[in-house]
């Protein structure tokens, strides 16, 4: 009788391991929309930044350029050539009570034959090292439809995170996880998901 007690009590386990994994499945949310449908009109790029960059030093307002080391075409048939800059500027920045961060946005390309093309651009990866010993979430030029559409990069730089999302109003946030100023050396790889300004509306990041 003990012996099938326990054989009873096993098979009552086993069934009910489909239905948690079930009611696990039914937890995750659903894609947002909005960036599934940015990520379509997206594609990968690296650049490189131009100057330093400084949370202490820095201010709403001013600019920040980067230059593409890739030619990309965009989904509406712009092309931007290798050595276009990229121009954005910060949004925010913030040192209050410990939490350094800078947001960025850039939204204009600046072509080798002096016209701006306006410009959507997500920040999806920052290499802190050598770029072609990094691997890219999406190869450059290529298309960003299968990307992660919320980028979280944890230790950018020594105690510096990035967020950010491809349906987001600004192309990217820098925090600093130990309450230390945020800064990024000129030169530093930054790896964007770049599209038309005009491809779609972006909600708030």
């Amino acid at each position: 009788m003990k012996s099938n007690s326990s054989l009873l009590a096993f098979a009552t386990m086993i069934l009910t391991l489909p239905l948690y994994g079930v009611a696990q499945s039914s937890s995750v949310a659903a894609p947002d929309p909005a960036a599934a449908n940015a990520a379509t009109q997206m594609v990968s790029a690296d650049a490189s930044l131009l100057h330093n960059l400084d949370a202490d030093k820095a201010h709403a307002g001013a600019e920040v350029r980067a230059r593409l080391d890739n030619t990309i075409h965009l989904t509406d048939g712009t092309k931007l050539s290798s050595g276009s800059i990229l121009v954005g500027h910060i949004v925010a920045d913030n040192m209050q009570q410990g939490d350094s961060h800078l947001s960025f946005n850039f939204d204009q390309a600046q072509l080798k034959d002096g016209k701006t093309v306006p410009i959507k651009a997500t920040i999806v990866g920052i290499v802190n090292g050598t770029p072609d010993a990094v691997a890219h979430l999406v190869e450059p030029g290529h298309a960003w439809t299968n990307g992660p559409l919320q980028i979280d990069q944890d230790g950018v730089t020594p105690g510096i995170d990035l967020h950010s999302s491809i349906a987001g109003a600004n192309s990217g946030m820098l925090v600093s996880s130990t309450k230390s100023d945020v800064k990024i050396h000129e030169g530093t790889d930054i790896q964007f998901a770049i599209g038309s300004a005009n491809a779609n509306n972006r909600a708030s990041l």
